[in-house]
């Protein structure tokens, strides 16, 4: 088990239910970490961040998550990199479109 403030994010138990893949092929890739993907988005909207700083922060934690950090997360297809994106971006969308 990974120590620290979000260990409790990475035990086994948690990373093996978030790596559950719902949808995979050369040009779509879902799984449960995109739900995740989606409600950060969606919180990101709800602090008022703007759509580009959004943008920025999600694309900023998937190279943080691909290529700085080795332990907590495995390396991910180019195809996966795309859909966290996507799911955060679409968060954000529908929080600012259709609930405020």
């Amino acid at each position: 088990m990974t120590q620290g403030m979000l260990g409790f994010l990475f035990m086994t138990d948690i990373r093996r239910f978030l790596r559950t893949v719902i949808v995979s092929n050369n040009l779509v890739y879902i799984d449960r970490w995109s739900f995740v993907h989606l409600l950060a988005g969606i919180g990101l909207a709800w602090l008022g961040f703007s759509l580009q700083t959004v943008v920025i922060l999600l694309l900023a934690f998937e190279v943080w998550e691909n290529y700085i950090q080795k332990n907590l997360f495995r390396r991910e297809r180019f195809v996966d990199f795309v859909w966290d994106m996507i799911t955060g971006i679409a968060g954000y969308l529908v929080f600012v479109n259709y609930i405020i």
